[in-house]
Protein backbone atom coordinates (compact mmCIF):
# COMPACT_ATOMS: atom_id res chain seq x y z
CA UNK A 1 0.00 0.00 0.00
CA UNK A 2 1.09 3.51 -0.37
CA UNK A 3 2.00 5.76 2.34
CA UNK A 4 0.36 8.40 0.76
CA UNK A 5 -2.97 6.60 0.44
CA UNK A 6 -2.34 5.24 3.84
CA UNK A 7 -2.20 8.65 5.59
CA UNK A 8 -5.03 9.98 3.82
CA UNK A 9 -7.36 7.17 4.98
CA UNK A 10 -6.16 7.76 8.44
CA UNK A 11 -6.95 11.37 8.24
CA UNK A 12 -10.17 10.47 6.74
CA UNK A 13 -11.14 8.13 9.67
CA UNK A 14 -9.89 10.80 12.40
CA UNK A 15 -12.25 13.42 10.53
CA UNK A 16 -15.16 11.09 11.01
CA UNK A 17 -14.36 9.66 13.90
CA UNK A 18 -16.16 6.28 13.55
CA UNK A 19 -13.89 3.05 12.73
CA UNK A 20 -13.77 1.96 8.91
CA UNK A 21 -14.34 -1.86 8.09
CA UNK A 22 -12.06 -2.08 5.20
CA UNK A 23 -13.37 -4.62 3.09
CA UNK A 24 -10.79 -4.98 0.13
CA UNK A 25 -7.35 -3.27 -0.09
CA UNK A 26 -4.26 -4.28 -1.97
CA UNK A 27 -4.55 -6.60 -4.76
CA UNK A 28 -1.83 -8.52 -6.68
CA UNK A 29 -2.12 -8.57 -10.26
CA UNK A 30 -3.30 -12.16 -10.36
CA UNK A 31 -6.85 -11.14 -8.35
CA UNK A 32 -9.44 -12.59 -10.58
CA UNK A 33 -10.70 -8.96 -10.36
CA UNK A 34 -7.21 -7.61 -11.86
CA UNK A 35 -6.83 -9.92 -14.07
CA UNK A 36 -10.28 -8.73 -15.97
CA UNK A 37 -8.68 -5.17 -15.90
CA UNK A 38 -6.02 -4.02 -19.39
CA UNK A 39 -3.96 -2.22 -16.53
CA UNK A 40 -3.51 -2.31 -13.11
CA UNK A 41 -6.34 -0.58 -11.36
CA UNK A 42 -5.92 1.84 -8.00
CA UNK A 43 -6.15 -1.52 -5.81
CA UNK A 44 -3.61 -3.07 -7.55
CA UNK A 45 -1.11 0.40 -7.70
CA UNK A 46 -1.96 0.19 -3.72
CA UNK A 47 -3.54 3.34 -3.52
CA UNK A 48 -7.58 2.49 -2.71
CA UNK A 49 -9.82 0.51 -0.03
CA UNK A 50 -13.58 -0.51 -0.32
CA UNK A 51 -15.34 0.75 2.77
CA UNK A 52 -18.39 -1.72 4.19
CA UNK A 53 -20.79 1.39 5.21
CA UNK A 54 -23.95 2.31 3.99
CA UNK A 55 -26.94 5.04 4.95
CA UNK A 56 -25.81 7.96 6.58
CA UNK A 57 -21.72 7.29 7.23
CA UNK A 58 -21.94 6.21 3.58
CA UNK A 59 -23.17 9.70 2.69
CA UNK A 60 -20.52 11.21 5.17
CA UNK A 61 -17.78 9.26 4.34
CA UNK A 62 -18.21 10.54 0.69
CA UNK A 63 -18.98 13.93 1.40
CA UNK A 64 -15.62 14.05 3.56
CA UNK A 65 -13.31 12.08 1.04
CA UNK A 66 -14.40 14.54 -1.24
CA UNK A 67 -12.99 17.24 1.30
CA UNK A 68 -10.41 15.90 1.35
CA UNK A 69 -8.86 14.93 -1.76
CA UNK A 70 -9.94 11.44 -2.95
CA UNK A 71 -9.30 11.65 -6.58
CA UNK A 72 -11.87 8.52 -6.89
CA UNK A 73 -15.25 7.61 -5.50
CA UNK A 74 -17.10 4.41 -6.34
CA UNK A 75 -20.33 3.69 -4.70
CA UNK A 76 -22.16 0.26 -4.35
CA UNK A 77 -25.36 0.88 -2.23
CA UNK A 78 -28.21 -1.10 -4.01
CA UNK A 79 -27.29 -4.65 -3.33
CA UNK A 80 -27.47 -5.80 0.13
CA UNK A 81 -25.89 -9.33 -1.46
CA UNK A 82 -22.86 -8.09 -2.49
CA UNK A 83 -22.46 -5.96 0.41
CA UNK A 84 -22.76 -2.17 0.39
CA UNK A 85 -19.18 0.02 0.40
CA UNK A 86 -17.85 2.93 -1.09
CA UNK A 87 -14.69 2.72 -2.60
CA UNK A 88 -12.05 5.63 -2.06
CA UNK A 89 -8.35 6.24 -3.78
CA UNK A 90 -6.27 8.65 -4.79
CA UNK A 91 -4.92 7.52 -8.04
CA UNK A 92 -3.12 10.26 -10.45
CA UNK A 93 -5.06 10.67 -13.68
CA UNK A 94 -4.86 8.16 -16.79
CA UNK A 95 -6.16 8.37 -19.99
CA UNK A 96 -8.73 6.02 -19.56
CA UNK A 97 -9.43 7.27 -15.96
CA UNK A 98 -9.51 11.16 -15.66
CA UNK A 99 -9.76 12.13 -11.70
CA UNK A 100 -11.14 13.51 -10.13
CA UNK A 101 -14.07 10.74 -10.59
CA UNK A 102 -17.37 9.65 -9.15
CA UNK A 103 -19.21 6.50 -9.94
CA UNK A 104 -21.90 3.89 -8.76
CA UNK A 105 -21.44 0.09 -9.48
CA UNK A 106 -24.50 -1.32 -11.80
CA UNK A 107 -25.82 -4.40 -10.09
CA UNK A 108 -25.75 -7.42 -11.84
CA UNK A 109 -28.90 -8.23 -13.94
CA UNK A 110 -29.59 -4.03 -14.54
Amino acid sequence: MQLRFLDALQLLRSALGFPFIITSGYRSLQHPLETLKLSPGSHALGCAADIGVYGERAYELVQAATSLGMTGIGVMQSCPLVGRYIHLDNAESRPFAPRPMIWSYARQGD
